[in-house]
């Protein structure tokens, strides 16, 4: 995995969350004047809450992406809604 700058996305808008479960991979559409598409490939877990606690809205925060002690990469998406998007796989891409 490169080192993407996640910090650019704060304020972009997260769309579609399509899981293959087949080929194992999740792509996460976000847009902002242009689209990007975030790719997990090898899937092993993912926590996705919509609770709002802070409200309705579908901007991005904040994003973190690190390797955890598995050696799986995990990425982390916090919504301006105050939700949490949890995911973790063997590879994560930016398709931009």
């Amino acid at each position: 995995m490169e080192n993407y700058h996640w910090e650019k996305f704060h304020d972009w808008l997260i769309g579609s969350i399509i899981i293959d479960w087949v080929d194992a991979i999740i792509r996460i559409r976000l847009s902002q004047k242009k689209d990007s598409e975030i790719e997990i490939i090898d899937f092993r877990n993912i926590s996705i809450s919509r609770l709002l606690p802070w409200g309705k809205s579908q901007h991005i925060n904040n994003i973190k992406c690190e390797k955890n002690i598995q050696d799986n990469w995990e990425l982390e998406i916090e919504l301006q809604s105050g939700d949490i998007l949890k995911f973790e796989g063997g590879q994560i891409g930016l398709n931009e």
